[in-house]
């Protein structure tokens, strides 16, 4: 499930698992701006994403995925579902893509959120045995026509 939302809950056990936060959602901003204690914020930059190779590696080294990483859609999902090694120490992650709108007009945008919110229901689901939940937060800079908003609402 994805939303738009003025606040989240990223130690919460419920949906959603993918959000959007507008450049005016000052306090989901705030939220994963600073280290909080029992969560692990990682940061992706979306000008790295330009192409599907760029998205599969800016994914794979902020989030130290394993070296036998199939750098594909389904292995991205896998390894999101269950984050490899000690660096989460079971701990809840927020994935933050920055400027995410720069993705929308991408030819691989739309499968990019469905996967993720796969990711996110598998991650979540409580048999998942890697004991780390899972949140994508879509930063999104711009409020109409090419924004990640308007993107997935279609």
């Amino acid at each position: 499930m994805i939303n738009s939302v003025n606040s989240f809950d990223p130690m919460s056990p419920v949906e959603p698992w993918v959000v959007i936060a507008r450049a005016g959602d000052h306090m989901v901003h705030d939220q994963v701006k600073a280290p909080t204690p029992g969560l692990v914020i990682r940061r992706l930059d979306s000008r790295k994403m330009t192409d599907v190779a760029g998205l599969f590696s800016e994914f794979a080294e902020k989030l130290e995925f394993p070296s036998y990483f199939g750098q594909n859609w389904y292995a991205l999902v896998d390894c999101l579902d269950d984050l490899h090694g000690s660096w989460h120490g079971n701990r809840p992650v927020v994935v933050v893509v920055e400027d995410a709108d720069e993705l929308v007009g991408k030819e691989f945008f739309s499968l990019f959120i469905a996967l993720l919110c796969e990711a996110g229901e598998r991650a979540n689901l409580s048999l998942d045995a890697d004991g780390a939940s899972l949140r994508v937060l879509l930063g999104a800079r711009r409020t109409r026509g090419g924004s990640c908003e308007a993107a997935c609402a279609r």
